[in-house]
């Protein structure tokens, strides 16, 4: 009976919706941010092109960012279990934020300015230790979702690839490649702001909760209107009242 009920399709409505919304998210926040650091091959190819730095310095760019992995994944992960997953996964992804820029705005014989991006980039990563337990909410088929995130983290290591083609295009460069990446994680700060749960953990309880705030929004949102067509109307009615009056008066 319990193996019947695993196997239960998932519920239509909030609860199912928001199940893939967060998701779909955290396979986002995934693919963006959790391995692009080993996608260093890229942006070697392309700093070497600029003739800035030696091999030396390529070197400890990228020990900057390799080493910065574990190491932020260790803090990130004391961090969440202090305050819970939202704000930890934003402060990663802001921190991402910043390595992005930097590495963006960096000049091409800075290694003190490109170590920094890439450090910050690789602590940022830890996020995706913030999100993977979503799993939790796919009961049903917890391993497919765990595997489709483990794919997501070998994508994220072709991040700087794409990004290295971008920067080949005209009017684009290293700069304007690596701010894109910026904004686009700045969107997921955003989202994830708005849908991650306070605590530590994917529950459907927080599902529903995070459903109920969005119905109770969407209420607030509805009664504003409804109340301000009210006092419309009223104010309407008052001043044909009062035309009346000034017509029977003159």
């Amino acid at each position: 009976m319990a193996g019947v009920e695993m196997n239960k399709p998932l519920p239509v409505g909030p609860m199912a919706a928001r199940r893939w919304m967060l998701y779909a998210l955290s396979l986002c926040i995934t693919s963006l941010v959790s391995g692009t650091v080993y996608g260093w091959p890229a942006l070697r190819r392309d700093l070497i092109k600029e003739k800035g730095l030696n091999e030396k310095q390529l070197g400890a760019v990228f020990t900057a960012g390799a080493w910065s992995v574990q190491g932020g994944r260790f803090v990130v992960g004391l961090v969440r279990d202090a305050i819970g997953t939202r704000v930890t996964v934003c402060g990663s992804l802001l921190l991402v934020m910043l390595g992005s820029t930097l590495v963006a705005t960096a000049d091409p014989d800075d290694p003190a300015a490109l170590a920094a991006g890439m450090l910050f980039m690789g602590m940022g990563s830890g996020a995706q230790l913030c999100v993977q337990p979503v799993t939790a909410l796919f009961k049903e088929s917890a391993s497919t979702a765990m595997a489709t995130l483990s794919g997501a983290f070998q994508l994220s290591g072709l991040v700087f690839l794409v990004l290295s083609m971008a920067s080949a295009l005209d009017g684009v460069g290293r700069t304007g490649a690596y701010l894109a990446h910026a904004a686009a994680v700045g969107v997921l700060v955003v989202l994830s702001f708005r849908y991650l749960p306070k605590g530590g953990k994917y529950t459907d309880d927080e599902v529903v909760a995070g459903a109920e705030d969005a119905g109770n929004a969407e209420k607030t949102e509805a009664a504003g209107a409804e109340a301000a067509e009210v006092v419309v109307l009223r104010d309407e009615e008052e001043a044909r009242a009062g035309g009346e009056t000034g017509e029977k008066d003159g």
